[in-house]
């Protein structure tokens, strides 16, 4: 069967009537608005669908039944050839495999300082000078781009002085040898109350086969005081 076919605001329309031509047919009056669609009510009508807000897709409501917008469509299979840009996702890189660095003063694992501080992996009550602890981070994928780093964690103290520095740092594959290159800093977080360790760095560095990442934490603390580390939290975009 031949189809005539009408152009009708930008959207063409098959309409199995006639003998095969093509005709412009100028949109009525008050039909709608840019940005809205047209589609068969049922076999001899046409109806309207008004344009929304950015977010939504045009979805499939069922065979006999008008499309509607969707902000959360369900899909049955979906097969994707390019990328899918998340940004501002956030990986838990958990201290549960850290690992005391080269100054002595952590305690990995539990001890008496975070006895009953549940998820806590590292404290230490009285430090030395500039003890350090290595925080390996996990959960990142190749082509991921690192947009920042946050240690989570808490500091106690009755007055004395805590000092709390993170340095977000990657191993990279080299011929000469492997690299071991600082990304982003968080430096001289001060503390002489009980507070959180929430605080953030910066950076962009994309994930690539050759790398892996860890936290050099350095903790300075005077008598009375201790830091309990929960872990670090790493904020990517996903590609």
């Amino acid at each position: 069967m031949t189809r005539t076919r009408y152009f009708l605001a930008g959207l063409l329309l098959a309409l199995g009537v006639g003998a095969a031509a093509q005709t412009l047919m100028p949109v009525p009056e008050g039909l709608g608005e840019t940005g809205d669609i047209l589609y068969f009510r049922d076999a001899n009508n046409l109806d309207n669908l008004d344009a929304v807000a950015t977010g939504s897709v045009l979805s499939s409501a069922g065979a006999s039944t008008a499309p509607a917008w969707s902000s959360t469509p369900t899909l049955t299979d979906l097969t994707i050839t390019g990328n899918i840009v998340r940004t501002g996702q956030e990986r838990v890189a958990c201290g549960g495999y850290s690992k005391v660095g080269a100054t002595a003063g952590w305690s990995v694992g539990g001890g008496a300082v975070d006895t009953g501080l549940r998820g806590t992996v590292a404290a230490q009550g009285a430090f030395p000078q500039a003890a350090t602890l290595v925080v390996p981070c996990f959960g990142l994928k190749v082509g991921d781009t690192i947009t920042g780093f946050e240690v989570v964690g808490q500091v106690e103290s009755a007055g004395n002085t805590v000092l709390v520095d993170a340095d977000l740092r990657v191993h990279e594959a080299a011929a000469a040898d492997v690299s071991d290159i600082s990304l982003a800093t968080i430096t001289q977080v001060s503390a002489v109350a009980d507070q959180v360790l929430a605080e953030t760095a910066t950076v962009s560095t994309v994930v690539t086969d050759s790398m892996s990442f860890y936290v050099l934490l350095t903790g300075t603390a005077m008598t009375s005081t201790d830091i309990a580390l929960q872990g670090v939290n790493i904020t990517v975009t996903e590609n």
